[in-house]
């Protein structure tokens, strides 16, 4: 039961994390300024590892309670 749930939030935090991926390039993509874009780049960068790790964080957990079991 915990597994399965386990496994969809690392699915949610996957598809979240390709979403906002995809808003900030658009957004990057829209600015005319390098400077302002770059440092936007940085900021998501940062915010894209942080969920990155989050989930990679979420499946590892799921994986070792399979194992347990």
């Amino acid at each position: 039961m915990s597994k399965k749930i386990l496994q969809f939030l690392g699915i949610l935090v996957v598809i979240f994390l390709l979403v906002s991926l995809a808003m900030g390039l658009m957004y990057i993509w829209d600015m005319l300024d390098k400077a302002v874009a770059l440092d936007a780049l940085w900021k998501t960068s940062y915010t894209f590892g942080a969920i990155f790790l989050a989930g990679l964080l979420i499946m590892l957990i799921a994986d070792s309670l399979e194992k347990k079991k």
